[in-house]
C-alpha cells in the first residue's frame, strides 16, 4: 500500500537536503511552534546534528508533493546523540549497545496540510506550502490518514540504510501517541529511560533492528508485504539524473511572519 502512493528519497544532494530542512521548518516552526521561525531566516530548520545525519524525504506519487521528513543521526560522532543530552538513559540499555553501532531516529515529521484537515478557523494561507498544485487538494484528501504507512515507509528506508552500513541499533525519542501507534503496528521498542520534557513529554526507546524487523514481519501482513519490496528508497541524485522525471516544482513559502 505504501509503495502504491508514496516513495522515500534519500537526500544525498544539497538541493534534497534543503527540501528536508524546509519541511522541518514548516512543521516545527510554522505548524507546531516548537522552534522560533525567526531563528531561520532562510526558511530551513536545521541544527548541529544535521552534519552527522542522513536525511530522508517522502513524496506523494499522485500529487508530487514532498510531504514528510526524517533524519538518522549516525554513530561515531564526537557529540554523541541528542537523546543523551535530553534524557537519563538506563545503564542496562547502554550496556546492550556501543556508541559506534547505534544511530538515532530524529525529526520525524509529516506536514499538517497533508496529514489531516485544517481545524476550524485556520487558513491554508497561514502555512508554508510545498509543491502547490491546483489539483493537489483532491489527492491530499484521498491520501490523508495514511500517517502509519508513511512512518513505516520512513522506518523501512532507514532500516535498509542501517543494514547497508552495519548499524544494528537505533535510539528514538518520541511521544506516547507515536509510541502507541508503533506498538499497534508490531514495531518492538525497549523503553530506554525516564521520560523528559522536550516540546512536551517525550519517551526514549531503543530499537534492536534485527529483532524489531522479525517481530514486525511476523505480526503484520502489511509490514511483511512492505519488506518484500526491494526498493526502500531512491537517492535524490537519481531523480535529478532521470530523464523521465519532470522538473521538480520549487518550494513556495506563503507564510509571512
Amino acid at each position: 500500500m505504501f509503495d502504491k502512493h508514496f516513495e522515500v528519497v534519500l537526500a544525498d544532494t544539497e538541493e534534497g537536503k534543503r527540501l528536508h530542512y524546509k519541511i522541518r521548518y514548516q512543521v516545527y516552526c510554522i505548524e507546531s511552534g516548537y522552534e522560533d521561525h525567526r531563528a531561520f531566516a532562510d526558511g530551513e530548520e536545521k541544527d548541529q546534528w544535521d552534519k552527522h545525519a542522513v536525511h530522508f524525504l517522502v513524496r506523494s506519487k499522485a500529487s508530487r508533493e514532498w510531504i514528510a521528513a526524517m533524519r538518522l543521526i549516525l554513530p561515531g560522532n564526537k557529540d554523541g546523540h541528542p537523546v543523551f543530552q535530553l534524557c537519563d538513559i538506563d545503564r542496562s540499555v547502554t550496556g546492550k549497545t556501543q556508541g559506534s553501532t547505534t544511530a538515532e531516529i530524529s525529526r520525524l515529521c509529516i506536514i499538517d496540510s497533508f496529514r489531516r484537515r485544517l481545524p476550524p478557523g485556520r487558513s491554508e494561507n497561514n502555512q508554508a506550502s510545498l509543491n502547490l498544485r491546483k489539483d493537489a487538494g483532491h489527492h491530499q484528501m484521498r491520501e490523508r490518514c495514511k500517517e502509519p504507512l508513511i512512518v513505516l515507509g520512513l522506518f523501512r528506508a532507514a532500516a535498509q540504510y542501517s543494514r547497508e552500513h552495519g548499524i544494528p541499533y537505533w535510539y528514538f525519542l518520541t511521544t506516547s501517541a507515536l509510541a502507541r501507534m508503533l506498538k499497534r503496528m508490531n514495531v518492538h521498542m525497549l523503553k530506554a529511560g525516564a521520560s523528559c520534557l522536550h516540546n512536551g513529554e517525550r519517551h526514549p526507546f531503543l530499537i534492536d533492528l534485527r529483532e524489531a524487523i522479525e517481530l514486525a514481519r511476523r505480526g503484520s501482513d502489511v509490514i511483511a508485504q512492505m519488506l518484500e519490496h526491494q526498493l526502500a528508497y531512491v537517492r535524490y541524485s537519481q531523480l535529478c539524473n532521470d530523464p523521465h522525471q519532470t522538473e521538480e516544482p520549487i518550494y513556495l513559502q506563503t507564510y509571512a511572519a
